[in-house]
């Protein structure tokens, strides 16, 4: 046989085998790539989870005591103390804490000078359980003196402005700060707010009109909260607010607790009002998103640990109907529309 004529038939068997050798390689790097994108997928998956994870814990670890916070020491970057949180300055409107109250100076705890610094303006020091306040001694005695009995002028914007520039806080930077807090990554599905938006335009008109007519103080501070009668959805009265939970980074209020029952105080049951699921009657009423036959059935603080629990946070929340930030979140955009017209107006 012609040599050339057996290379034609090797060629000629050589190439199904080849061919197929290519389509093997070929369908074996697919499914590679295939199997490298699904993993990837499902690491990027359980990245996000434990992000998601992580955001919720945090959010959810930095909630604390009103009373825990007054009492706390403050010191400078270097460690020296600068004094301690003698109050809180509450917004009732907003459901915020903008201010503490720092006590410095004076002799043996008596004759201490006071001044309100913004919640933003304080870190906290984990390990030493204590605020560090990025200020001098010098600063603090030019800042404005604080006046529990005057807090009419907290609102003034002079003395806003004054008190900013001292602790070195931009008023724009400022209200930026507070927009990404407020707004965060609380985000809810659109169909929610859209179910809720008259409720809460209704509330927030309600609620405005009262302002601008001054029936209701916008602050109070902390050490007299327990002043404020909670009602039922029914108009009954439940009780007084005992303490509030703070998010301590953001300076907002997230609960308010109501102790009930017992005897002088032994064998109360603690109860844990979502900020949310309270609606401001009077100057110091607000009353409860549930009716006073419902509220012994709510869920109970045991103990403080259970706010670092989420799903015990959860329960709470679901059981008064309501969500995290649900007021905050009709505020801003409220606030919002405020700026958009007031800019077209001084367009």
């Amino acid at each position: 046989m012609n040599p050339l004529s057996n290379s034609k038939i090797i060629c000629r068997a050589a190439l199904p085998a080849t061919a197929l050798t290519v389509v093997l390689l070929a369908g074996t790097a697919a499914a590679q790539q295939q199997q490298r994108q699904q993993q990837d997928q499902r690491q990027q998956q359980q990245l996000r989870e434990r992000q998601a994870d992580e955001r919720a814990q945090r959010a959810i670890a930095v909630h604390t005591m009103s009373d825990n916070i007054i009492g706390t020491d403050v010191v400078d970057p270097r460690g020296e103390s600068l004094g301690s949180i003698d109050d809180l300055v509450v917004d009732l409107r907003k459901g915020r804490v903008p201010y503490a109250v720092l006590a410095f100076g004076g002799t043996l705890g008596f004759n201490r000078d006071k001044v309100a610094v913004p919640m933003q303006a304080f870190a906290w020091d984990n390990n030493e359980e204590r605020f560090v306040l990025n200020t001098t001694r010098d600063r603090l005695e030019a800042a404005p003196e604080f006046d529990s009995e005057d807090l009419d002028k907290i609102g003034e914007e002079s003395w806003i402005d004054r008190t900013l520039e001292v602790f070195g806080i931009d008023r724009e930077e400022d209200r930026e700060a507070r927009d990404r807090r407020d707004a965060g990554e609380r985000r809810n599905a659109e169909q929610d707010r859209r179910r809720q938006d008259q409720q809460r335009r209704d509330q927030d008109r309600d609620r405005s009109a009262a302002d601008e007519e001054g029936k209701h103080k916008p602050f109070a501070m902390g050490s007299d909260i327990d002043e404020i009668k909670l009602l039922g959805s029914n108009g009954e009265e439940i009780g007084s607010i005992n303490k509030l939970v703070i998010d301590r980074n953001s300076g907002n209020v997230a609960f308010a607790t109501l102790r009930s029952g017992g005897v002088l105080g032994v064998g109360a049951d603690t109860h844990l009002i979502p900020w949310e699921a309270m609606e401001r009657t009077e100057d110091k009423k607000f009353r409860v998103s549930i009716s006073s036959d419902r509220f012994e059935n709510a869920p109970k603080l045991q103990d403080e640990e259970q706010l670092r629990d989420a799903a015990f946070i959860q329960s709470v929340y679901r059981y008064y109907q309501v969500r995290p930030d649900q007021r905050r979140d009709a505020d801003q955009r409220r606030d919002q529309r405020r700026d958009r017209e007031e800019r077209r107006q001084g367009g």
